[in-house]
């Protein structure tokens, strides 16, 4: 599969001030604890979230704040976060006169018209990472947009919320403008296992649904392959699974003296569980980025391998890893670097504090290699790893 995205810049968000990597179909995001590896997930969300979230609170259920101002590197509102990638653009902003946020994610396409259109071209030798001009766009926008100006092609979606993060403009109970026909940005969609949650939700898109899976009985009745997969991990315990499209329920079966006994799936174990989410969101998406913060937490090591290796293995998507396990990290190195024809596709990155900031370090094939000799000490050892320390280092 070609890469969804194959750069990323994060400016101004949270602890990033500001970071460029180039990932590969594989990427994992290892680091000391509270040094900011989640924080590259959340950037990510932030692309493609919107149109999952339910809740009145922006992207609440995808990114963790307090108020929409703590979103902002060192809470400088003066300056956009802005995310980008080969393909879409994220800007969120903040408007001083009304205390209220604006957030639009575009294509690059339509990114580039929109600043023609607003007095804003991209001049040839002019960086398109000036944050003066991203904010004068975003306090141009809606006006133009409200305007009905047409567009040639789709490509955005824009809304704004007070500074509680309260999502009431444009229109009303959180509704948002979008360009037509409908458009969302590249699938990038962030997976975070919740127990005991509904999974009766239908809809259109039979893909398990960010971030929590509360349609994991729709995406088993439409994917027979996962659902035997399903099957099989009940049956090494001897029981059997039941769907019921009729009812929206996922059941366990077990018979004892020609007596059946149904228990529904969230009576079942918190491990199998949290393997079969996992599961559901790798198999269910083809041509996705898939965000997940920490999937081998809580796991048997056996699901963990199973894990490491389906995410290594599979080509359908691009994955985006944080991990604190070096048994995990060792098993995704096991299943790739000996391989000529995988070593291309794994990306490591070392997110580590410095100056009051999260910085990002991609490491070379060489230095990928290299880990795979010793990698479960890797942990133990990523003061190492940081590119500042390593120069020092050589030099004294």
């Amino acid at each position: 599969m070609e890469n969804v995205i194959n750069t990323l810049y994060i400016q101004n968000f949270k602890s990033i001030r500001s970071a460029v990597l180039h990932p590969r179909r594989v990427n994992l995001i290892i680091g000391q604890p509270n040094v900011g590896k989640s924080t590259v997930l959340e950037a990510m969300s932030l692309l493609g979230s919107f149109p999952f979230e339910k809740k009145k609170k922006f992207l609440s259920s995808f990114v963790r704040y307090e108020k929409p101002a703590h979103l902002f590197h060192d809470g400088v509102l003066t300056q956009p976060v802005r995310i980008e990638t080969d393909r879409d653009i994220c800007l969120l902003g903040h408007e001083s006169k009304s205390k209220r946020f604006r957030y639009g994610v575009f294509s690059q396409a339509v990114y580039r018209l929109l600043r023609a259109k607003l007095g804003l071209p991209l001049l040839e030798g002019r960086s398109k990472t000036r944050s003066a001009d991203d904010a004068l766009l975003l306090e141009r926008l809606y006006p133009h947009l409200s305007a009905g100006s047409p567009l040639p092609e789709p490509g955005f979606l824009y809304t704004e919320f007070d500074r509680h993060g309260r999502l009431d403009q444009p229109g009303e109970d959180g509704h948002f403008l979008a360009s037509s026909p409908a458009w969302q940005p590249r699938a990038v969609k962030s997976y975070r296992y919740k127990p005991g949650g509904h999974i009766d939700r239908h809809y259109p898109d039979a893909s398990l649904r960010p971030p929590h899976g509360n349609n994991l009985v729709q995406v088993l009745e439409e994917h027979a392959d996962l659902r035997q997969e399903f099957a099989s991990l009940f049956a090494e315990r001897g029981l059997r699974m039941r769907v019921r499209p009729d009812t929206g329920r996922f059941e366990v079966m077990k018979e004892v003296d020609g007596l059946s006994f149904a228990y529904p799936y969230s009576g079942s174990g918190d491990t199998l569980q949290r393997y079969g989410f996992y599961l559901a969101a790798m198999e269910s998406n083809r041509k996705t980025v898939i965000l997940l913060e920490e999937p081998e937490a809580h796991s048997y090591p056996l699901y963990v391998s199973q894990l490491a290796e389906r995410i290594a293995t599979q080509q359908d998507n691009q994955f985006f890893v944080t991990t604190h396990s070096p048994h995990f990290f060792s098993e995704v190195l096991e299943n790739m670097v000996p391989y000529e024809n995988r070593v291309p596709e794994l990306a490591v990155f070392v997110a580590y504090y410095k100056d009051f900031q999260t910085k990002v370090r991609q490491l070379s094939d060489e230095e990928v290699r290299n880990l795979r000799r010793d990698s479960l000490e890797v942990f133990n050892n990523l003061v190492d790893l940081e590119q500042e320390r390593v120069a020092l280092r050589k030099v004294g």
